[in-house]
């Protein structure tokens, strides 16, 4: 994994296998709209760097310019790669000190230790700005929606952007970020790789978002069961997919708020496999 392959909120992206460089570009002015600029080497060629690029060389190479960096992945032709995942950096403003590596007290730090220091000194920088871009969007959001007369909720606000990730192939030891959910509630979402189509979406109020979402990649001992006609625990359809061809995501909640969240994404979402609830009946004009 490239040490560099992290979205905006902060999470590990799976890049294509073929992505062989990314394209540099650098946002004038983070937290407002406006598409990126590309960034060019001294020649005026853009810059282009290896997938593998830690973060001190990128700094060095982008000659330690602050700002916020989106970097697109690319092939080995230097061509971008359709429905790739763009990764985001933040490098900050340096504060006024005396000396570079002069710290409080007057230490100076030099070599890993002083590279450790900058490496964390930019995460708290990224997550401010992360910050600061989040609070700006909803406001834009925010502001058109009542120019057209939308209404907004809270619920539609919180948790936007799903982050959705491989769950591996048949036989293979389910990834990391699945096997941390043990233990936790909350609503999952099934999403077809290949075509992006999102399948179903289901929850556990009980502590075992884990394995709720992982016995739809299995195919024993699964039994059928039925609509009951209403957002209740055991509407679960039975249904399971192939492991190497869906990708899952997730929102961590409460106990008591999985069945309101995960009805609110299923109305949101319109998922193909699950059974969408009706209103109640309107009562007879006679």
């Amino acid at each position: 994994m490239s040490e560099l392959a992290y979205d905006m909120n902060g999470d590990a992206i799976v890049l294509p296998a073929h992505a062989q460089y990314w394209r540099v570009l650098r946002f004038r002015s983070p937290g407002s709209r406006g598409a990126p600029e590309v960034v060019t080497t001294r020649e005026g060629a853009p810059m282009i760097l290896p997938i593998d690029v830690g973060f001190i060389e990128f700094k060095e190479t982008v000659e330690n310019v602050p700002g916020r960096y989106r970097l697109d992945p690319i092939d080995d032709k230097r061509k971008t790669i359709s429905n790739a995942p763009a990764a985001y950096l933040t490098i900050g403003e340096l504060p006024p000190r005396n000396g570079v590596g002069l710290v409080d007290g007057g230490a100076t730090l030099d070599g890993p230790e002083a590279a450790l220091r900058e490496l964390a000194r930019a995460n708290v920088e990224m997550a401010r700005v992360n910050a600061d871009l989040s609070t700006a969007t909803r406001a834009i959001v925010e502001r058109e929606a009542r120019a057209q007369g939308i209404p907004l909720h809270g619920a539609g606000l919180r948790n936007g952007a799903l982050t959705y990730r491989p769950v591996g192939e048949r036989g293979e030891p389910y990834p990391e970020w699945l096997r941390a959910l043990r233990g936790s509630s909350g609503v999952y979402v099934i999403r077809d790789r290949a075509t992006r189509e999102v399948v179903y979406v289901g929850e556990s109020s009980t502590g075992r978002l884990y394995a709720t979402l992982t016995r739809h990649f299995q195919g024993w001992r699964r039994y059928k069961s039925f609509w009951r006609d209403q957002y209740a625990e055991g509407h679960d359809p039975g249904l399971t997919y192939p492991r190497g061809s869906a990708g899952g995501a997730v929102l961590v909640t409460a106990p008591a708020d999985a069945l309101d969240e995960e009805a609110r994404l299923i109305l949101r979402l319109r998922p193909r496999d699950n059974v969408i609830g009706q209103p109640a009946l309107e009562e007879a004009p006679f």
